[in-house]
């Protein structure tokens, strides 16, 4: 037996040293998941790195409650200490994706705001590929917990069709009814393990192998 996970872990060291010199593959960390209502969030805590090897860059990512995208030094940040709180409501393009937090126009702007001394701070909540059920569905969970000032809901066209097919929300009878959308166990719980989050952020195979599954 000790003899077969021996060659299997060799075999599998042979994979990941082939694929990391003839066919490299995009480390992307685990940064969203579902929660138990069907619903992505962005992570709650922690960061996150996202390289591609055609670019040759890497970008970062750092959260903090309630699933908030923010800058590395506002990991540990107190939201009920910030005076007047906007909270923007997006999809990746207001995310960020693959940008670092000082490149968003979330940065930018919260950059402007500190050095004219403002007691104003954007909040970033938006997550790739939420549509407007998915806006919908964040601020009924957080909305009490975050008490912000002004809301910014960023709309584009894709994201209605977005809405109709996630199924957290849909319309009968002139009313707006909660959905019931299914929601992937699997991947829930192997989120929940660091050494997943580790292999997805370092290994080629791992990423290599996810992609074969996604396909």
């Amino acid at each position: 037996i000790l003899t077969i996970f021996a060659s299997f872990f060799f075999a599998l060291i042979l994979c990941e040293i082939f694929l990391r010199i003839f066919y490299p593959q995009n480390l992307v960390s685990t940064f969203f998941f579902q929660n138990k209502d069907g619903l992505y969030l962005n992570k709650n805590y922690g960061s996150a790195k996202h390289e591609t090897i055609s670019d040759n860059k890497i970008a970062y990512y750092h959260f903090a409650p309630p699933h908030l995208r923010v800058s590395k030094k506002d990991m540990n940040i107190k939201i009920n200490d910030i005076e007047n709180k906007i909270l923007i409501l997006g999809s990746s393009i207001h995310f960020g994706w693959f940008l670092n937090y000082d490149e968003t126009f979330v940065g930018l702007i919260n950059k402007h705001l500190k050095q004219k001394n403002k007691q104003t701070k954007l909040l970033n909540s938006s997550v790739g590929g939420w549509g407007n059920a998915s806006k919908l569905s964040y601020l009924k969970n957080f909305a009490q917990e975050i008490k912000p000032k002004h809301v910014i809901v960023f709309i584009q066209p894709d994201e209605f069709g977005a809405s109709y097919n996630n199924s957290l929300y849909y319309i009968n009878e002139g009313k707006l009814i909660k959905g019931n959308r299914p929601v992937n166990k699997i991947k829930i719980f192997v989120n929940k393990f660091r050494v997943y989050n580790f292999l997805m952020t370092n290994s080629h195979l791992m990423n290599f192998g996810r992609i074969q599954i996604l396909k």
